[in-house]
């Protein structure tokens, strides 16, 4: 991937972290956000910044979310190789993340069906790399995940539009 490139993709992740941000301020509470895709949007982010790892309390302020929540995720997305988790080598109380290979996989998958060539770091990943395990039945399929979050996202906008609808009838 050029550098061009992969400034243009990781202007577009950040691109699509803004507007997840802005529909969530528009929308104040009415719109439902996966917590998982801001949390694997960062890393990928991070990653295309030419950062692989991210410190797990950064990654969990940078996604929105309060640190009891962001904890819970990333824990259950590190048990299902979505992330991965290492000590920090300069201090053993801290965490660091990264796209683990279900992520890394699904990710090229998307952004490929979206037109971006596969996800190249700037700088290589420190540390190993493990390599892809089987994946459990019951771990997430990102795929799945975005389209059964598309539908709902759908679905309650035209309940609330109805709800809407209903009381302007109602009122006049």
């Amino acid at each position: 991937m050029s550098a061009a490139d992969l400034t243009t993709r990781l202007a577009a992740v950040r691109a699509e972290i803004a507007a997840r941000h802005e529909r969530d301020e528009i929308f104040s509470g009415l719109y439902a956000t996966n917590p998982r895709w801001s949390i694997v949007l960062e890393l990928e982010a991070a990653l295309l910044a030419g950062r692989p790892q991210i410190l797990l309390g950064k990654l969990i302020r940078d996604a929105g979310m309060t640190h009891t929540t962001g904890l819970r995720i990333v824990d259950a997305l590190v048990a299902g190789d979505w992330l991965t988790s290492t000590k920090d080598p300069k201090d053993d109380r801290r965490r660091l993340i990264s796209l683990g290979p279900c992520a890394v996989r699904a990710l090229a998958e998307y952004r490929a069906r979206q037109g971006y060539a596969q996800a190249t770091p700037a700088k290589p990943p420190r540390g190993r790399l493990d390599p892809p395990r089987e994946r459990a039945p019951e771990q997430i399929d990102l795929e799945d995940a975005i389209a059964a979050s598309l539908e709902k996202r759908k679905a309650n906008r035209q309940r609330l539009e109805a709800d809407l609808i209903r009381e302007r009838q109602h009122a006049a």
